[in-house]
């Protein structure tokens, strides 16, 4: 089995295409890169330390697809593609979200979409299915940054609907798999790996949500993790920070959050053994550790308060 092209594979692709650009935007995309590159290492699902939207391209390749130079060098420009659109966008919701102050990379984030339909242009003609799919994903992922946003400030609807804004934010995301798709002729596997990977960034994104708690409500927002577990407005930090260990301790409110991911890692899970993807499968295993991790914690915090060292 070829080894996996890794985030920071990817990610020093980029620098380096970064270098036909204006020298100010390449210095400053440069110390972007280094700074983000350290962060995605340090992932939250054990072992694996890659996104599922490139691990998956190379696990369908590897099963499915060529295994001659034609086929490595569709796998590398669609995975250097999605990528490309990947981070072009994550760099717009870390701008809108002043995560980064650098002006500049408002242009880089530009030059990265533009770099992604490069990537993609080789392999698919003006009439291909990609590119309809191509302008909906970004269309979609950019509509739901700001949905989101709004939703922080004034409310989420039912989780039915929470979910719903997760996968448009995460479209972006399908391009390498719907591509590879597309390639092998492959479009009801699609989209049962679509159903899969919207659970799997749900629970992502929820996970992430209750490790951003704090500094979302230091930016004036309410994210969906703390009203789940809250269920009502807070006035201060201090105040969050009491009705979070009221919530947590007393109320039993994040076991209930955890129970309620891991339904949705049950659904995945099922949709990735018909599809008979073992390396999927062991990956939501991965998020699945992390539930069980965040559940065991949370009980041994709520005895000893509750009860005391001897419990």
């Amino acid at each position: 089995m070829s080894q996996l092209l890794s985030i920071q594979d990817l990610m020093r692709g980029a620098v380096s295409l970064s270098r036909t650009w204006h020298p100010r935007l390449a210095r400053s995309f440069e110390r972007y890169a280094t700074a983000r590159t350290h962060m995605w290492r340090v992932r939250k699902v054990g072992a694996q330390t890659e996104p599922h939207w490139l691990l998956l391209p190379q696990w369908l390749v590897q099963q499915h697809g060529r295994k001659d130079r034609a086929g490595s060098r569709f796998l590398a420009d669609v995975l250097r593609g999605q990528f490309c659109a990947f981070l072009g966008i994550k760099l717009q919701d870390e701008l809108f979200d002043q995560q980064v102050s650098d002006r500049s990379l408002i242009y880089v984030a530009d030059h990265l979409i533009l770099s992604a339909r490069e990537a993609f242009n080789p392999h698919f003609s003006e009439k291909s299915a990609l590119w309809p799919f191509f302008n909906s994903s970004l269309r979609d992922t950019i509509n739901s940054i700001i949905h989101w946003d709004q939703a922080q400030l004034h409310g989420f609807g039912p989780v039915s609907s929470v979910k719903a804004m997760t996968s448009a934010g995460y479209a972006v995301c399908n391009l390498a798999t719907f591509a590879v798709c597309l390639r092998l002729k492959k479009f009801r596997l699609f989209q049962a790996l679509l159903s899969c990977t919207d659970e799997i960034a749900f629970v992502g994104q929820l996970l992430d949500d209750l490790e951003d708690i704090e500094p979302d409500f230091a930016r004036g927002r309410l994210n969906y993790a703390a009203r789940f577990l809250l269920n009502r407005p807070v006035k201060s930090s201090a105040d969050l920070n009491h009705r979070l260990a009221s919530a947590v301790i007393v109320d039993g409110r994040l076991g209930e959050f955890l129970r309620m991911l891991g339904r949705h890692l049950d659904r995945a899970a099922s949709i990735a053994a018909r599809v008979k993807l073992p390396e999927l499968l062991e990956y939501i295993t991965r998020h699945r550790e992390v539930l069980e991790s965040l559940d065991r914690q949370q009980h041994q915090m709520r005895a000893g308060l509750l009860f005391g060292k001897h419990t």
